[in-house]
């Protein structure tokens, strides 16, 4: 039996269905040879759950800008009618970044895990005698939806004080009085 190369192939829906041991596939040191039949390398850990809520909140935000959207756009009177549509605009506005915060965290200390479970030096820990190290898995597509994630958050942000400049919280009590109104001429 040849030496045989760890490799490991990475694909997002195999990490969202945390299969990691479905993950593994077997280099052949000679032709034909087939190594991980042979033997099983654990993979530890459960990463989905700050996978699934990184997610969620994604999906959430989705549905809430739709709303809006159609808010904003086919019920503009509805929302200026009272006071009460842009404040709750404002607080519903400033959860989402916070759990844009919160989820992209998650997300971040979930993705390092992953890269400390895949990584295939720590894999082979446990076969160095018949197994050495493969390939690394390429992590730039998970690495970018932290970043998203975070961009994210300074988006909701932002957006937080345009919907604040539209609550009676930014908005003059006691507006002057313009010459349509009746005030006086030439100030």
């Amino acid at each position: 039996m040849g030496l045989c190369h760890l490799r490991l192939r990475h694909h997002w829906r195999l990490l969202w269905k945390n299969t990691l041991k479905n993950n593994l596939q077997g280099t052949p040191g000679a032709p034909g040879a087939r190594c991980l039949s042979l033997f099983w390398i654990p993979v530890q850990g459960d990463f989905s759950s700050s996978a699934e809520f990184f997610v969620c909140v994604g999906v959430f935000a989705f549905l809430y800008c739709t709303a809006t959207l159609i808010l904003y756009l086919g019920y503009q009177h509805v929302y200026r009618q009272t006071t009460r549509g842009p404040i709750v605009d404002l607080v519903l506005t400033a959860i989402f970044a916070f759990l844009w915060f919160v989820s992209s965290a998650a997300w971040g200390k979930g993705l390092t895990d992953v890269k400390w479970a895949t990584n295939p030096e720590h894999l082979v820990d446990r076969c160095k005698d018949i197994c050495s190290p493969g390939d690394y898995p390429s992590m730039g597509r998970l690495n970018a939806s932290v970043i998203f994630g975070f961009l994210n958050l300074i988006l909701w942000g932002g957006n937080c004080w345009f919907i604040y400049k539209e609550t009676p919280f930014h908005k003059d009590p006691n507006p002057p009085v313009t010459v349509e109104e009746g005030g006086p001429v030439g100030q």
